[in-house]
């Protein structure tokens, strides 16, 4: 099963051991929105999970089949 996208960032930002207002000030995501997605009361637009995938050096790889 293909875990959802969201869930894959919230485990990369906890594995890095960074504080989030640490991810915030270098992704220039503002830090209550992280702080909201992170503790899953919010979804991020896809713009900024972008910008965080690519923080986190995460790639978006399409599916084959």
């Amino acid at each position: 099963m293909i875990k959802p996208l969201s869930e894959i960032l919230r485990e990369r930002m906890r594995q890095t051991g960074l504080p989030i207002a640490v991810i915030a000030r270098e992704t220039g995501i503002v830090q209550p929105v992280l702080h909201r997605f992170f503790k899953g009361e919010q979804d991020l637009a896809l713009r900024t999970a972008t910008k965080l995938a690519k923080y986190l050096e995460l790639d978006f790889v399409p599916r084959s089949g």
